[in-house]
């Protein structure tokens, strides 16, 4: 549908900036991804060590 009073250059630019603003968003979406597998990866780690932690403080109380 296009736009009353557009010549086609201008609906040819506007194309274009809409164009970019889509790879510039999939880019942040891209890069968002990465870091939200980054945090799932620590966060994992994390109840990793929490889990070895507890293991190793059962076994000082069975000790005790």
């Amino acid at each position: 549908m296009a736009e009353e009073g557009l010549t086609n250059s201008d609906l040819e630019l506007k194309l274009v900036n809409q164009s970019n603003d889509l790879i510039k968003l999939q880019t942040n979406f891209n890069e968002l991804q990465l870091k939200f597998n980054e945090e799932k990866e620590k966060t994992l780690n994390l109840e990793n060590e929490l889990r070895e932690m507890k293991k190793k403080n059962q076994i000082i109380i069975f000790l005790n």
